[in-house]
């Protein structure tokens, strides 16, 4: 008897990220085992196996962590398709030939994912975006022709995948004007909201040496452009006037552009910390700011979702993306950078305005409904491919 195989790919190597290969985290890397780890938590109908090319195995590893079979295939950096490896590819035209298979791809504007829908017709394909672009946005800024022949190609092969998780309406609007609305959701990771819920305020800041008299304004993240950390920069400066204030800012490292400007600052600024020591931070703040103009950037990212199931309210222009028009009990969604500064003053000024952000964002973010709606595509499509 076939055995139903969910197969996530992860469409880039991760090797180099980590100085140990002997945890379950490097296994487990990559937003496509985020899925896979809760999958296998809401149903055992499907065996689930997460892959991922790495430039740093010389074969094929094969490791079984925390119910999920993890493969890491030898792969070669070739800049068009991210990482190359033939391996993997072999590995899935075997199983193909031997079970009953869908690939749940993490990537949609991927030359990768172009190749492999191309190769696989005959195989059910979920595509989840991750703040990838597409590449006719991307010929808009650069111009560049080649830019320009990617997003032909990609018309062309994104009509043989057969679901879209994507994280933004303009990515919705986008996919759907060449492909049938009914395959796109509106859909981005989800939070565990028991490990992220709020913790006491006088404690959390007790427990980080934290004043307790100041109002606490948090960004976690790369210090840089992409995600407004110099209009974050900019804010804090302009409400020293007004509120007794305080920034804190986690994730940068020294090659991170905006890194010496955060140092300048006069905010608290940490490097990456465990995820598990995050939810003293949301909890001991006021907001969590994530003020990104950028046309490029995919949606709300998952600190601002930890943020609100920790009960924290959010300054942030991704609340455009929330699915319906809750989002105003959530937070603020500045016009432009200088309206940044009047965002944050309203709800520092009014801190009961926003005091239900966790019960309306896991309506929405909690893994158990975004698995129940992915499992309900898994499920349509076995039935029309294999039965």
């Amino acid at each position: 008897m076939k055995k139903r195989k969910i197969i996530h790919i992860y469409y880039r190597a991760y090797d180099s990220y980590f100085p140990s290969k002997d945890s379950e985290y490097y296994y487990l890397a990559g937003w496509s085992s985020a899925v896979a780890r809760q999958t296998v938590k809401y149903t055992n109908k499907y065996i689930i196996e997460n892959w991922r090319p790495e430039r740093e195995v010389k074969k094929t590893v094969v490791q079984e962590v925390q119910g999920i079979m993890c493969r890491l295939f030898p792969a070669k950096y070739m800049k068009p398709l991210e990482g190359w490896s033939p391996t993997m590819l072999k590995e899935l035209k075997k199983q193909a030939k031997g079970d009953e298979i869908l690939i749940h791809y993490s990537s949609i504007h991927s030359n990768s994912l172009y190749l492999i829908a191309s190769l696989f017709r005959n195989i059910p394909i979920v595509a989840q975006q991750h703040g990838d672009s597409s590449p006719l946005m991307r010929f808009r800024q650069n111009k560049k022709p080649v830019t320009l022949l990617t997003h032909f190609v990609e018309r062309r092969a994104l009509k043989t995948v057969d679901h879209f998780f994507v994280l933004r309406k303009r990515e919705l609007e986008f996919l759907s004007s060449f492909l049938p609305k009914s395959q796109i959701t509106l859909q981005t990771m989800g939070v565990d909201f028991e490990e992220f819920k709020p913790i006491n305020k006088e404690y959390a800041r007790k427990k980080l040496n934290l004043p307790q008299n100041k109002k606490i304004m948090l960004y976690i993240g790369r210090f840089y452009k992409l995600k407004g950390v110099d209009i974050i920069l900019r804010t804090f400066q302009d409400l020293k006037k007004r509120y007794n204030n305080e920034l804190i800012l986690i994730g940068g490292s020294p090659t991170d552009e905006l890194y010496e400007d955060v140092k300048l600052s006069g905010a608290r600024f940490y490097g990456r910390l465990p995820h598990n020591e995050l939810p003293l931070y949301f909890s001991a703040a006021d907001l969590y700011l994530l003020p990104t103009f950028d046309k490029i950037y995919a949606g709300i990212d998952v600190s601002s979702l930890e943020a609100l199931a920790c009960n924290v309210p959010i300054v942030s222009t991704t609340l455009k993306d929330f699915p319906t028009d809750e989002w105003k009990k959530l937070g603020k969604i500045p016009k432009d950078e200088k309206d940044v500064t009047r965002c944050v003053s309203e709800i520092l000024g009014n801190a009961f305005a926003h005091y239900n952000c966790r019960e309306i964002a896991k309506k929405y973010y909690g893994w158990k409904s975004i698995i129940k709606n992915t499992i309900e595509i898994y499920d349509k499509l076995f039935e029309k491919y294999y039965e």
